[in-house]
């Protein structure tokens, strides 16, 4: 089959899928079903200007685009859904792009040569040893890895190993190679909003139960890991490039897309995150994201992790009081 027939096949079909999301927000078949009745659920919001957005819109912009940061919460179905549908529309509009995963760290990019064939995609799990690496279900993931492989044949790691973080959490920046710290300027402090909104973000992750100088190592490991997911999607010589991760990673203002205007200056970079609309008893208006575009979608639960994170922390104390005793 010749490049551009299968151009003209991706991009059938990737009007095929839009037409069932293009229809009212009530005939959308979403997996997630919390809140699915959400005034928000299924909006798309263009953050700059606060106004909805119609798919058809968000798929010109993507037409301008060379680097699409695709932010998720992990767990969540629909999210993964949906962005097997924008890797297939963008990969429509121009050149095969590089896709890099926030979920394959950089000692596991030998699975990933040669990539197995689009239809065989459960085999890209079991080199990855998938069901090991403390993701959620394969399940969940298998639509996005699926696109990515009917999508490109460029597929690439973009995270640091674990006993990476480990060193860097305790030793500092010289657990990294001196020229990667150098080239993102990752020993130079961010500029003040910028580091205040992200070890708010990793004290308001921690419910509050560490200090802002406790989070200290954990926005060194935060700004590393959003500096390699940056170099994974300008290195190796690809003119376009889809980064699938969580949505913290495509924060304009202090993760991703920061790393990319030091490396990638010129780069179109569109950062596109999927947000659970808000759960009963919060605000439903739309909110002013750190973002291009926000998708709202119907949540997973409505429980409360940090509840769930005080329950954890309680048992491990009555456990090491007890041993103690």
């Amino acid at each position: 089959m010749t490049r551009s027939r299968f151009r003209a096949l991706l991009a059938a079909t990737v009007l095929a899928l839009a037409a069932s999301l293009a229809a009212p927000v009530a005939a959308v078949e979403w997996q997630e079903t919390v809140e699915a009745d959400h005034p928000l659920t299924g909006r798309i919001l263009d953050v700059a200007s606060g106004a909805e957005i119609p798919l058809e819109a968000l798929y010109r912009r993507l037409d301008r685009t060379d680097i699409l940061l695709l932010g998720e919460k992990h767990d969540n179905r629909d999210h993964h859904r949906l962005q097997a549908l924008l890797i297939g529309a963008f990969a429509a509009t121009g050149p095969a792009p590089a896709i890099a995963f926030e979920m394959i760290p950089g000692d596991r990019a030998t699975a990933l040569s040669p990539l197995p064939a689009a239809g065989d995609v459960d085999a890209l799990a079991r080199r990855l040893d998938w069901a090991k690496s403390g993701w959620p279900d394969w399940a969940i993931y298998r639509p996005v890895f699926e696109a990515a492989l009917r999508a490109s044949s460029d597929i690439r790691p973009a995270n640091l190993e674990r006993p990476r973080i480990r060193a860097l959490y305790k030793e500092g920046w010289s657990a990294l190679d001196p020229a990667f710290v150098e080239r993102f300027a990752l020993d130079a402090p961010l500029p003040a909003a910028s580091a205040e909104a992200l070890a708010a973000t990793i004290v308001g992750a921690h419910c509050g139960m560490i200090t802002a100088d406790r989070a200290a190592p954990l926005v060194r490991v935060q700004r590393a890991r959003d500096a390699v997911m940056a170099a994974a999607l300008v290195d190796g010589g690809a003119r376009r490039a889809v980064l699938i991760a969580g949505a913290g990673h495509v924060r304009k203002d202090w993760a991703v897309p920061q790393y990319l205007r030091r490396v990638a200056p010129d780069a179109r970079v569109l950062a596109i995150a999927f947000r659970e609309v808000p759960a009963p008893g919060e605000s439903a208006q739309p909110e002013r994201a750190p973002y291009d575009i926000v998708w709202y979608t119907p949540r997973v639960d409505t429980n409360d992790p940090c509840e769930a994170h005080r329950e954890a922390l309680g048992r491990m104390k009555a456990k090491q009081k007890g041993q103690a005793e």
